[in-house]
């Protein structure tokens, strides 16, 4: 019972960690683009998918999989783990290796030639990142969550605090665009060494004594299972840097072939819609993957209330972040960017989220229960929104860029849904579940354009006008969604105790129903 309790507690810690870096990776977004402005962020952002996939596997799946082996073959725990590290050492200097001599082909398909050395300064992640990982998974394997929490942090700190400084570089040592862009990516091999300073510093390090006639689990047995499980998690996990990756591939090209005026200039405005997506992911799925653990060792019922559980907590979440994002972006997106424009790309890009939040929950339930494992799903998806991409773009530019998003995601969700089981699949056949949501969600879009309309009657819209539209909204919006939840039933009881802070607000609910009474 003690152990159970301690791998929940570890699991909280190492959500909530992964909630601060997510929120990170995406706040300093902003400054950036305020200060390096549309084409400098375009340069940023042109290459941040490489990055992005890399840290993914080494944050998500890779530690995953090295505390699995750990936690499951305690008598030969020092020679896995030695096993794992030389595989990893070696991953990583073939990582680096492609990287470095690949950056020349990769700038040219990107567009920008001068895009070569902000590539390759992300070898350096690439050779530390697998370590890294591993180290952190040694840990967690025996439920010492703490260092990987703790690490994970400090990695991005560094790395935001590296691209920042880049940023300042840029605007008071007349930087240009590339030369700021190398130094900001270079961010990311400094951060991962500060949080491999902080595994090997750890005061509490984990017991590897050498044990006698101790031998390592074959490479094939260890490379499959990574292969597997760890690694497919990890590309659900990044669904959004995957989608950019293709972006940052074929947009740029697309808009110059079709004579579109200042392509760089328009994929930065595009790109401005990654932060406030990512910022609806962690909400809506962060909550929901936590409590995905105990779906290991409850029973057939109570496994499949809780899996209907996590899957209406994670859609309601990202509906109303969504919804209300969209219904708001003019007011958000002259706030944080200051100017308003492309608006409607951006609303319909946000909106893609619902979407990628079901095939990411339904793919980690199905993947706890040792159902089928979803390749297909995802090399479909890449298929589509690359042949969207060719199709809209030239015709309808950031329209088409943010339509060939949206259909990739509705297909991978439809396709994830075919696949899954049919006691999953009847979670979300609940004719009243999807109703209640849809008509939450529409009062809330409906209500939050409304507000928007009447605050342009006040004048242009202005800085200081959006950041009173925004409060008010989000406000308002939170208060909205929350009543007629409540009121039309959308969650149960023990939905809403799931949910931080659910329990309390549950409770205030109850007590202005028994007051009206």
């Amino acid at each position: 019972m003690k152990s159970r309790q301690k791998f929940y507690h570890g699991t909280w810690i190492l959500t909530g960690a992964s909630l601060v870096v997510k929120i990170l990776s995406a706040i300093y977004r902003v400054p950036l683009q305020n200060i390096v402005g549309d084409h400098g962020y375009f340069v940023y952002q042109q290459v941040y998918p490489f990055y992005g996939l890399c840290s993914a596997v080494a944050l998500v799946g890779l530690p995953m999989f090295v505390s699995q082996i750990i936690a499951e073959d305690p008598t030969h725990r020092q020679a896995n783990f030695i096993r794992l590290q030389q595989l990893a050492a070696g991953l990583g200097f073939l990582g680096a290796l492609s990287l470095w001599f690949l950056a020349p082909s990769l700038a040219r398909m990107m567009g920008d030639f001068r895009l070569t050395p902000l590539v390759q300064v992300l070898a350096g992640f690439y050779l530390v990142a697998p370590v890294l990982a591993v180290g952190r998974g040694n840990f967690q394997g025996q439920l010492q969550m703490a260092p990987s929490a703790v690490s994970q942090v400090v990695e991005q700190l560094i790395r935001v605090g590296v691209i920042l400084l880049a940023a300042f570089f840029f605007q008071k040592e007349n930087w240009n665009w590339y030369q700021m862009g190398l130094g900001a990516h270079s961010g990311a091999l400094f951060g991962a060494v500060g949080a491999l300073i902080i595994l090997f510093c750890w005061p509490h390090q984990a017991n590897l004594t050498p044990l006698v006639n101790s031998s390592a689990w074959p490479v094939k047995t260890l490379i499959q299972r990574f292969w597997t499980s760890g690694f497919l998690l990890s590309l659900y996990g990044c669904l959004l840097v995957l989608f950019q990756l293709v972006d940052s591939v074929t947009v740029f090209k697309l808009l110059c072939q079709a004579a579109w005026t200042n392509p760089a200039v328009l994929k930065g405005i595009f790109d401005r819609g990654q932060p406030l997506a990512q910022l609806v992911l962690v909400v809506a799925v962060s909550f929901g993957t936590a409590v995905l653990p105990e779906l290991v060792v409850l029973k057939n019922s109570a496994r499949q209330e809780l899996a209907a559980a996590v899957i209406h907590i994670s859609l309601f979440l990202a509906t109303a972040a969504a919804l209300g994002l969209a219904a708001l972006m003019p007011a958000i997106n002259t706030l944080l960017f200051r100017t308003a424009t492309a608006s409607g790309p951006l609303s319909l890009y946000v909106l893609a989220v619902i979407f990628i939040t079901l095939a990411t929950i339904m793919n980690t339930i199905m993947n706890a229960e040792q159902q089928k494992q979803n390749w297909a799903p995802l090399l479909i998806a890449l298929l589509v929104k690359i042949g969207a991409n060719y199709l809209l773009i030239p015709s309808y530019g950031l329209w088409g860029v943010s339509g060939a998003t949206f259909l990739a995601s509705l297909v991978l969700a439809a396709l994830i849904y075919r696949r899954a089981k049919l006691k999953l699949k009847q979670v979300l056949r609940l004719p009243s579940f999807l109703l209640r949501l849809s008509l939450v969600g529409a009062s809330l879009f409906f209500g939050e354009v409304a507000f928007q309309f009447l605050g342009l009657q006040l004048g242009p819209l202005t800085r200081v006008l959006a950041l009173g539209e925004v409060f008010l909204g989000v406000l308002g919006g939170v208060f909205l969604v929350l009543f007629l939840s409540w009121r039309w039933h959308l969650l149960t009881a023990a939905e809403w105790e799931l949910i931080p802070i659910g329990s309390w607000l549950l409770g205030k609910m109850k007590e202005e129903q028994n007051a009206l009474r």
